[in-house]
């Protein structure tokens, strides 16, 4: 066994199915020893930071570890944006990448970099290996940090180890107390109980921890009769269309859900890091639930703070707490009105209240940074999905990576990427990877011909529009150039057609809508301003 086979070998002993990346010089032997076995899927992108983004997607979804593999210098670095990703959001990613030789290392030879240094802020671990025996231990440290710390971590290998035979070829076994959590203190949930009883406003904030827990939050939430808030990855956990469920906060945020966290006296916080302070009033008391000890008061001080699971903590709650009658609640979120007919170029929230009529059962939403996140959040009335988006490193290009990544995980899954044209251009190519692969994806592009966002933003700084045109190409010609379905809807009947043509496709599809430049009230209005005029009419 070579030290490209052992890594192989250990990858496949920790369950590792699914590798991305992008072929190099530097990795040959390690993707001869891919190509010889059929355990892993190695899965070939056209750029490496898709390959990261995937990883990352992949791990948002199933918890598990993503894998990514890169050439040495300049494939190594295309990988840094998505693997910033993971780590800003704490996803488990391995990352291994080629390095030149061990002799040419530190030296003016081509593509020799400090990859440690490259990868120092994006990583929590990074080790190169010198030698052959240190293969198998250095790998199995890396795995067993990503996974018990829920980061990033990287390893190199230099070209010419790769190749050569280990002589210990013992392989670590999995180790599943990585992931075990930890006791829950009794006296703490005497604590929260204690606080949430005496609550005579409470409201829930749910995050992407309790989305697995998603139908006990919603116990929860009766019991104690709260409105339920989400951030924006744990929107569609939870429909709604149920009378406590009022949608996200922040600048994607419902009207409902600002008005309720501007008169709550508690909040419960599970699973969440979300803290959009300008939207929450400082006096504002909080009981959060996370796994992480390090999570628990990082962006408000918590007045209880319990460490352990949702899946233990929430029974032993719902045991203490006092049941109450139901309510009527006074924060209600209200489908967005565009006018009873939308000339084209469309409005985006017209767009995504289409989508919403043609959408199967149980998707799996990937969503870009940009515009298309904002009216997501605030005008897509979600019914038990899964959204996937780049939460705080907010990258551009994410959306059709990660649907990739979802329809890998889950096949048998309806998978859509909403994304703006800016952000499609940036990873477009890899609608090419759908199609080579036939992963069914459905990308719908929001095309204004802007970067929208900042456009907004610069009008309302009083800056003319200056630096953000865009001029695109057809794109759904591009789609079936590469083999797949193309749209390009100039009515809202030919929109309506395109929708369910391409949702209950069985081939990649790509649907080009003329999108109208609308900016969200969070974007024309100050969180001040917002909040008087929700107040007032709630």
């Amino acid at each position: 066994m070579n030290v490209g086979e052992a890594i192989v070998a250990q990858l496949r002993q920790w369950g590792i199915k699914d590798v991305f990346g992008l072929s190099g010089s530097s990795i040959l032997p390690l993707l001869e020893a891919l190509r010889r076995q059929d355990h892993i899927h190695y899965w070939t992108v056209r750029h490496e930071e898709s390959a990261a983004f995937m990883a990352s997607a992949y791990a948002k979804l199933t918890g598990k570890l993503g894998v990514c593999l890169a050439h040495a210098g300049p494939g190594a670095a295309h990988l840094i944006n998505g693997l910033y990703d993971a780590h800003k959001d704490r996803y488990p990613v391995l990352a291994i990448t080629g390095q030149v030789a061990r002799d040419k290392m530190g030296t003016s030879y081509k593509q020799s970099s400090d990859e440690s240094l490259m990868f120092v802020g994006c990583t929590g671990f990074s080790r190169s290996i010198a030698a052959p025996q240190e293969a198998l231990e250095i790998l199995a440290a890396a795995m067993r940090y990503a996974i018990a710390m829920n980061d990033v971590a990287h390893v190199s290998v230099p070209s010419d180890l790769l190749a050569q035979p280990i002589s210990n070829t013992s392989l670590y076994p999995p180790e599943p107390y990585l992931t075990t959590p930890p006791r829950v203190d009794p006296t703490t949930i005497d604590e929260a109980v204690k606080v949430l009883n005496a609550a005579k406003n409470p409201v829930i904030l749910m995050g992407r921890g309790a989305i697995k827990d998603a139908q006990t939050v919603q116990a929860v939430a009766e019991q104690l009769q709260a409105p339920v808030i989400t951030s924006l990855p744990a929107k569609g956990c939870l429909p709604e269309t149920h009378p406590l469920v009022i949608g996200p906060i922040g600048e994607a945020g419902t009207d409902a859900a600002l008005a309720a966290v501007q008169s709550c006296d508690v909040m419960l916080v599970l699973g969440s890091t979300w803290w959009p302070s300008q939207f929450i009033p400082k006096e504002t008391r909080v009981v959060q639930v996370d796994l992480r000890p390090t999570t628990i008061g990082v962006s408000h001080p918590a007045t209880v703070g319990i460490v352990g699971s949702i899946q233990e903590v929430l029974p032993k709650l719902t045991e203490k707490l006092a049941s109450r009658r139901p309510r009527e609640i006074p924060f209600h979120p209200q489908p967005f009105q565009t006018g009873s007919r939308d000339p084209f170029p469309a409005h985006p929230a017209s767009i995504l209240a289409r989508i919403r009529q043609h959408l199967p059962k149980g998707a799996i939403i990937t969503v870009d940074t940009g515009l298309v996140t904002l009216w997501y959040g605030r005008a897509f009335p979600a019914r038990n999905e899964t959204t996937l988006l780049s939460g705080r490193w907010r990258s551009m290009g994410f959306a059709l990576p990660a649907a990739l990544a979802a329809k890998i995980a889950r096949p048998d899954a309806p998978v859509i990427a909403l994304t703006g044209d800016g952000g499609f251009a940036m990873s477009g190519m890899e609608f090419a990877t759908a199609v080579r692969y036939d992963l069914a994806v459905t990308v719908v592009v929001f095309n204004n011909g802007l970067l929208g966002e900042e456009a907004i933003k610069q009008t309302n700084a009083n800056m003319p529009i200056y630096g953000m045109d865009l001029t695109n190409p057809d794109f759904s010609a591009f789609a079936m150039a590469t083999g797949g379905l193309g749209f390009h809807p100039q009515t809202e009947r030919e929109l309506d057609d395109a929708l369910e043509k391409a949702l209950h496709s069985k081939q990649p599809s790509l649907v080009d809508v003329p999108t109208l430049l609308a900016a969200p009230p969070t974007l024309t209005e100050s969180p001040q301003e917002l909040g008087e005029s929700v107040m007032a009419h709630p």
